[in-house]
């Protein structure tokens, strides 16, 4: 029996029917089939976590390969062909809407001020104290890509070659998280900035060989590789904004913790009390 024919999965579907959503870059430098064809101005169908889901996330091993990432996108947003070629923050929009989706929208987080903790004295315990963040407020702080953002990705360097750029996919991105900083060489450390700008470099004077575009990022007089590295920054302000400030209940410090905020430390965050209550 298909999940069609089960009236268990049917009434369960009409219970719980799917979300959609739209993509912060509206699907706009989607070229390779990384979404149906069905799918206009970036909207798609999103689906609830199941059991299993919600364990395949919770794997660290899967987590940090991206098997993780691409069986739940696969499970929750069909219409979705090739999750890890999707641009890095059109992922991290849909785990941000998934976790609403699937839970609430409070989650709770362990923090210990460290203010309070330059001014202890021997005697004294600081407490770690839980405070709320809301997911709501990640999706409301999430911009969209404009037609105009494009113009944003062609550089024109001041030697006149033109570079033209595109958002990081997200495969790209977690080959970036595997990689250990600790004691690289000047060599490794140089094939790692390389290879980080080489992902996101579309054409090069519309060249697109990979490795001579890579042998040029290579011989690049350090000025020219600046004034890449500051135009992907300028270009990558869209979708979710991790931004995120508490305050010490003890101490009244402000604290940005924007640090300790991604859209897959969500899912390991305790629930609101709030909300186990109901």
């Amino acid at each position: 029996m298909s999940e069609l024919e089960n009236p268990l999965v049917q009434k369960t579907l009409k219970v719980i029917p799917p979300t959609t959503i739209r993509l912060p870059s509206k699907g706009m430098f989607y070229t390779n089939d990384e979404l149906n064809e069905e799918v206009t101005n970036g909207e798609i169908l999103l689906y609830p976590m199941t059991t299993i889901d919600e364990i395949i996330i919770r794997s660290p091993d899967m987590l940090l390969q991206g098997t993780a990432i691409e069986k739940i996108i696969n499970n929750c947003a069909p219409q979705v062909k090739k999750p890890l070629h999707l641009f890095s923050k059109d992922v991290d929009y849909i785990l941000i809407q998934l976790h609403k989706l699937s839970y609430d929208d409070e989650r709770l987080l362990s923090f210990r001020c460290p203010t309070c903790e330059e001014h202890v004295s021997n005697d004294e315990k600081i407490v770690t104290h839980q405070y709320p963040l809301s997911i709501n407020y990640f999706i409301q702080h999430s911009r969209e890509l404009e037609k105009e953002d494009r113009e944003r990705y062609l550089i024109t360097l001041s030697n006149q070659m033109v570079v033209n750029l595109r958002p990081s996919r997200y495969n790209e991105m977690l080959k970036m998280y595997q990689i250990n900083d600790e004691n690289k060489s000047p060599e490794e450390q140089r094939d790692i900035i390389v290879q980080s700008v080489l992902s996101v470099i579309d054409n090069v004077d519309r060249i697109r060989d990979v490795a001579q575009i890579k042998e040029w990022l290579e011989k690049l007089p350090i000025r020219f590789m600046q004034e890449i590295i500051e135009k992907i920054s300028d270009a990558n302000d869209w979708g979710p904004d991790f931004k995120y400030e508490i305050t010490c209940r003890d101490c009244s410090t402000k604290h940005d913790i924007s640090y300790l905020i991604n859209p897959v430390s969500f899912f390991m965050l305790p629930s609101s009390p709030k909300t186990n209550k109901n």
